[in-house]
């Protein structure tokens, strides 16, 4: 009987010990995933920082486009009041190009709003997962 009682014992020893190992490789693997997750928020982050910095860059080149293109417009518009018409074709060619010049600033805001949106998504999936992660804990 009392072999019986150390073979039992010896027995939920061990299955005590190869439970509690992986809980604890368990718990060494949440906190690491918690803290990926938080290096992600980090990266994220500063990504959106970056992101807001490009569009207001592109805002600012956008109306310094826009303010040139009008003022060739007026300059063009007062050549053909007064007769100069080689000058008014001069001022033309230069509104277009500018004016290709805001086409291109506004595909690159788009752009950057689009990885704007993009990123604070991540953000807030990287959020939640880290969330998820420590509650585990």
């Amino acid at each position: 009987m009392s072999k019986s009682l150390l073979t039992i014992g010896v027995f939920s020893a061990l299955l005590s010990a190869s439970i509690a190992l992986p809980a604890y490789a368990n718990e060494d693997e949440a906190e690491h995933r918690v803290h990926r997750d938080n290096r992600d928020i980090r990266n994220d982050n500063r990504d959106i920082h970056r992101d807001k910095a490009d569009i207001r860059k592109d805002r600012r080149d956008l109306a310094i486009d826009r303010a040139k293109r009008n003022e060739d417009l007026r300059r063009e518009e007062a050549d053909i009041r007064r007769g100069n018409f080689r000058g008014a074709r001069r001022m033309e060619e230069r509104r277009e190009a500018e004016q290709r010049d805001i086409d291109r600033d506004k595909r690159d805001l788009r752009k950057d709003e689009r990885d704007l949106n993009a990123d604070r998504a991540d953000r807030n999936a990287d959020v939640r997962r880290r969330n998820r992660d420590a509650s585990g804990l």
